[in-house]
Parts: C-alpha cells; sequence; structure tokens
C-alpha cells in the first residue's frame, strides 16, 4: 500500500518592493498557499539577521489589490502572473524577482510525522556555466534515512526555477529514491539546465550524504 506523504506543489514569486519599509522591520505580503515555508524560514531569518519579519496571508488576488493600493511592504510572495503585472505598473522592483517551490514534506513536517530523516541543499546554475547571465537555483531535498526514499523538497532560483519542482512531485508520487532520480535521464539543452540538471544535483548529493 502506498504511504500516504501529503502531496503539496506550490510556486511562487519573491519580490522586493520598489520602495521599502523599515529596515529593522521586514513586512511580508504572503499569499496563504506557501504559509508552511514561510512559517519555517521566517524565525531562521530573524535569528540570522537579527531583523523582524511581519507576515500578512491573504489570497493573492486581495495582496494584489493591496499593492496596488499603495499598502507599503518589503517583500511580496505572490503568483508570477500577478508578479509581472505588479511589475509592469512600477509596484515592485523587477531585479528581485525570485521563484520559490515545494513538495512534499519539509523538515518540521517529516519530523512531526514520526520519520528518521536526512537533507541536503546544493547550488548549483540553472543552465550552463559559461552563459554569461546563468544565476544560482537552490535545491533542497527530505530524505528518508533508512529508505532513501524522497519525502519533499524544496527549490529558490530566478526565471524558470519553480517549474523543476515537477520532477520531484512526480518521483515523490512514485516514492523514488535519491538514487533512482539521480539517474533518471533528463532533457539536456544549455540555455536551459547544465548538464546535470539540479534536482539530480541535490539527489546525488543526498546519496553521497548518507
Amino acid at each position: 500500500m502506498r504511504t500516504a506523504i501529503r502531496l503539496t506543489i506550490a510556486a511562487f514569486v519573491f519580490v522586493f518592493a520598489a520602495t521599502t519599509a523599515r529596515a529593522e522591520e521586514i513586512r511580508v505580503l504572503s499569499s496563504v498557499g506557501i504559509k508552511a515555508v514561510i512559517d519555517v524560514l521566517g524565525p531562521q531569518f530573524e535569528q540570522k539577521t537579527k531583523h523582524k519579519v511581519t507576515t500578512t496571508f491573504d489570497l493573492a488576488g486581495v495582496l494584489k489589490t493591496r499593492i496596488e493600493g499603495g499598502e507599503p511592504f518589503d517583500v511580496a510572495i505572490l503568483t508570477p502572473a500577478m508578479i509581472d503585472e505588479l511589475i509592469s505598473k512600477g509596484k515592485i522592483a523587477p531585479a528581485t524577482r525570485v521563484e520559490v517551490a515545494r513538495t512534499g514534506l519539509n523538515e518540521t513536517e517529516a519530523r512531526e510525522a514520526g520519520f528518521e530523516y536526512s537533507t541536503s541543499t546544493v547550488e548549483p546554475t540553472a543552465r550552463a556555466g559559461y552563459f554569461p547571465d546563468a544565476t544560482t537555483i537552490t535545491v533542497k531535498v527530505v530524505v528518508d534515512r533508512n529508505s532513501h526514499r524522497l519525502l519533499g523538497a524544496q527549490i529558490v532560483g530566478k526565471e524558470g526555477a519553480a517549474k523543476r519542482i515537477d520532477v520531484l512531485a512526480t518521483a515523490l508520487w512514485n516514492e523514488m529514491t535519491v538514487d533512482e532520480i539521480a539517474d533518471l535521464d533528463l532533457g539536456y539543452a544549455p540555455p536551459f539546465s547544465p548538464l546535470w540538471d539540479p534536482v539530480q544535483v541535490a539527489a546525488r548529493q543526498s546519496a553521497h550524504d548518507r
């Protein structure tokens, strides 16, 4: 019988306001779809930077309307289409756009579910490194320490990064191990991916770490 792991796929975009609020307080407007991630990352950010994070969660459309109405913020986490529209209206700074995505369990959820797990994080480039605009992408995988099965994953990067979560979501649904993910035959094209796709790099790192 298939072990029940909640399969959640969420892809959103972080952006910074064209004008920011106070430096010591980071005001975040976030879609409720990624609340679980922010609940984990917020305290970690506060501990590391000593800044206070104040987050307002609501439906993405409601937050977009509030931003259009002039509500101050430092970080907005909305859907890509809404971000594009707000960029066109000068409400956010386009250069600060970052995509985020997750699937399956994060560390907190894995621990609460009783899994003995391990994590691995890598930061390869999202396309062939010799491209002048190649940027890094961060991929984190949460893996069952005993069976080496993927439990969850998170991705952060620039344009196109979040779509890579599809590979890991499929692997999660099929109960694949990190060794099996590392051996996948994924498409290769230098403008879109390095020789080894970042999700495979993360899987290989996890297999190496155990």
